[in-house]
């Protein structure tokens, strides 16, 4: 399989990019048993330059590790 898509490239929303095969050489397993083990192995060993807007949050204006100031107002 890295001999397949190891040379793949995967970019960061800053620009960086990573192979998969860099991203899988961090990992113990050498064997999937499913497409979504290896997608999730992928993902899951990205570094935070993948992330994006880190703590963003579309669901409203609660800063994270604040309490809302009107309870009522939440959505859940």
């Amino acid at each position: 399989m890295i001999e397949r898509i190891g040379t793949i490239e995967i970019t960061s929303p800053s620009g960086d990019t990573v192979t998969i095969r860099e991203i899988l050489d961090s990992v113990e397993e050498e064997r999937y048993l499913t497409a979504d083990a290896l997608y999730t192995a992928i993902v899951g060993n990205l570094d935070e330059t993948f992330i994006g807007r880190k703590y963003y949050d579309d669901r409203g204006s609660t800063t994270v590790g604040t309490a809302p100031e009107d309870e009522s107002a939440v959505s859940f």
